[in-house]
């Protein structure tokens, strides 16, 4: 294993390139078999990183390789072994390297303040770093994304901000993390917890030697292994958006929308974008693919002694494979735009989720019209067409009687098996359970 200069041991392993094939063999067949086309000398080798739940792949302040003890190193740190410093350190025109998720998911996400924002969930053989690589530019491209080890957007839907409960919990697991108050600061703990608890749980990532990137450059020797990079590249909400905007534009305009809060419009654009698969929804976790999932639940209910039966939310993004539906919530907002704080105002909760559900119906309703009237211009809003046909949206709240067509959120644990308690109770009064929509693929 490799080392620091101050003899640290490194969780990175350089394996060539037959090696590494047979573990992509698993994830990624189409990437091998390109490779395998190659003549031996326009192949290089391939670095495998271990991380641990939770550590950091990708920040601000550029990619981190995981250390055996745990904690990470920036790969532009002094002290890194010279191998690594030239074959995937910062080079002209390789701001990072090319990486390809082997066993467990990884999450994209963005940070402000306590607000965090899932991007993009990396699934088993899917590949980041592209955009900093397939360019011919070689100034370096600017990022507002991080990168994680499992899921940055996990929590617990009971309330886990109970003083004496955590200060137990701590004591168990030696843990300095302060109680969480908000869903998005549970994650601090969790990965506390799984240290301490010296889970297991590790993300492999498969790193390209840099002469890779620069050999993607070559459009001649290196165009079948690009085209198929480019391929497994996850869709980019980005570059749907403009065309989008234009049609929800012209429905708000003939509905007279506007005239709604915006942050309620906001709202139902993000609804289509998780519909279509470009931002992530929730769904409660099933299995241990995001995180030490079956650790954390143990720890909440015997030694936190958790009132609630302890379901566990993950960041998942739809696919049309999948039919399980995903949750999103009014009243816990992770969408790129800011959200008022009159959207937290828990009076107001089913108020807004009832306007939202009419200002649905009207976007469903008239997409399908501005598709019929657009058909010689099909490319332009066919996904966002195909999201709005293919979704089924239902609501749910605790004062489900006040509105009709709004659900009670306690049925979910009848209509959802994922929502099973095992012996516990559910967690209705939930704050993620307020203002719910259920997005199904129909």
């Amino acid at each position: 294993m490799l080392k620091t200069t101050d003899d640290r041991l490194i969780n990175v392993e350089e394996l060539s390139w037959k090696e590494a094939t047979q573990i992509l063999s698993k994830t990624s067949p189409g990437l091998v078999s390109v490779i395998n086309g190659l003549s031996e000398d326009q192949r290089y080798p391939f670095y495998k990183a271990s991380y641990r739940f939770g550590e950091q792949i990708v920040d601000q302040s550029g990619v981190h390789l995981p250390l055996n003890a745990g904690g990470t190193i920036l790969l532009n740190d002094p002290r890194l072994p010279e191998i690594l410093k030239t074959n995937l350190g910062n080079t002209t025109g390789i701001s990072c390297p090319i990486g390809v998720t082997l066993n467990k998911k990884c999450e994209f996400y963005l940070q402000n303040g306590e607000k965090i924002t899932p991007y993009m969930i990396l699934k088993p053989g899917e590949i980041f770093g592209i955009s900093k690589n397939m360019s011919k530019n070689d100034e370096p491209i600017t990022h507002f994304w991080d990168l994680v080890a499992g899921a940055r957007s996990i929590f617990m839907l009971s309330k886990i901000s109970n003083n004496p409960q955590h200060t137990h919990l701590k004591r168990k697991y030696d843990l300095l993390s302060r109680v969480p108050t908000s869903y998005s600061t549970q994650w601090v703990t969790f990965t506390e917890l799984a240290l301490k608890a010296n889970s297991d749980w590790r993300a492999e990532v498969l790193f390209f030697d840099n002469r890779w990137a620069h050999a993607l450059k070559d459009d001649n020797n290196y165009a079948a292994l690009k085209s198929q990079i480019l391929s497994s590249n996850p869709s980019e909400v980005w570059h749907h958006q403009p065309s989008w905007d234009i049609v929800f534009g012209k429905i708000e305009a003939a509905r007279n929308l506007t005239s709604y809060p915006s942050d309620i419009l906001d709202t139902a654009r993000h609804l289509f974008n998780i519909v279509a698969g470009l931002f992530p929804g929730f769904a409660p976790a099933t299995d241990e693919m995001a995180a030490p999932i079956h650790l954390l639940q143990d720890a909440y209910t015997n030694v936190y002694e958790l009132e609630h039966a302890a379901i566990i939310m993950e960041p998942l993004t739809m696919s049309v494979h999948d039919k399980a539906p995903l949750f999103y919530s009014l009243n816990c907002s992770t969408s790129p735009r800011s959200i008022p704080k009159s959207m937290n105002n828990k009076k107001s909760v089913v108020f807004n989720l009832s306007i939202l559900m009419e200002i649905m119906n009207y976007y469903q309703a008239d997409l399908a019209r501005e598709f019929e009237i657009n058909s010689n211009q099909r490319f332009r809003i066919n996904s966002l067409w195909q999201a709005a046909s293919r979704a089924k949206f239902a609501f749910y709240d605790n004062e489900y009687e006040k509105y009709r067509g709004i659900k009670d959120v306690s049925t979910l644990v009848d209509e959802d098996p994922r929502f099973a308690c095992d012996g516990g109770t559910f967690p209705a009064h939930s704050t993620f359970l307020k203002g719910l929509i259920k997005i199904s693929n129909v």
